[in-house]
């Protein structure tokens, strides 16, 4: 796997990690660069783990031993051994390495944090790793590969949403039609209806669906623009 093989097949989970955590998407990009060695590391191949987050007592999920490197002065690594957790694909260590930075209050400062540079130095004052050049490191690898750009096309995606939101507190949906069969719906729509019926993403109550054209506009729309990260 090249770089731009590596950096393709995380782009998207990134993005999308940013929009649903508030995590910068350079950032865990960086992460995932460093720590898996772009991709190739035992613990990337065989543990499908993109971070070197370590398996506790706690962990009740898969595990992998490995080699890693540790700072104990803050000046030299050393080399040594440690169980990793271990994961069944790349998009469920992002999820993960997310989970755990947004559910210890050491990180606070990373999560919603715009800047690349200080969420590198606040993951890295946080404890995430021994290295002494850990926040350099990332912020390095962000600036040389450009991955600040993963962050802006999640800004966009994220205000596009905002404006759908807006847009749908704003309706006055006494004033349009409301649909409360898929038989009922323009025939336009009607497939996009009849799914989310079926995905139970549209629920309706004992009078049928309740479902308003602009609502129906605003669903669609919202799905095109998911579309488009995928």
């Amino acid at each position: 796997m090249t770089k731009n093989e590596f950096l393709e097949s995380i782009k998207d989970l990134v993005i999308e990690d940013m929009i649903e955590n508030d995590i910068l998407a350079s950032l865990t990009a960086a992460q995932a660069i460093l720590e898996s060695g772009w991709g190739l590391s035992g613990l990337a191949v065989k543990g499908k783990a993109l971070f070197g987050i370590k398996a506790t007592p706690l962990w009740t999920g898969k595990v992998y031993v490995g080699d890693t490197q540790e700072s104990y002065d803050g000046i030299g690594m050393v080399e040594t051994s440690a169980v990793f957790r271990a994961y069944d694909s790349w998009k469920d260590s992002i999820t993960d390495h997310s989970a755990l930075l947004t559910g210890l209050h050491r990180y606070k400062n990373v999560i919603g944090e715009i800047d690349y540079r200080a969420a590198s130095m606040a993951v890295h004052a946080a404890g995430y790793a021994t290295d002494p050049n850990y926040a350099y490191k990332l912020i390095n690898l962000i600036e040389s590969y450009k991955l600040y750009e993963y962050d802006m096309e999640a800004k966009e995606y994220m205000r596009k949403i905002e404006e759908l939101e807006k847009r749908i507190e704003a309706v006055e949906y006494a004033e349009e039609p409301v649909y409360n069969t898929v038989d009922e719906v323009p025939q336009w729509a009607r497939q996009h209806v009849q799914r989310w019926v079926d995905e139970k993403i549209v629920v309706g109550d004992n009078t049928g669906l309740n479902l308003p054209l602009t609502a129906i506009r605003i669903l669609i729309m919202t799905e095109r623009i998911i579309g488009q990260m995928k």
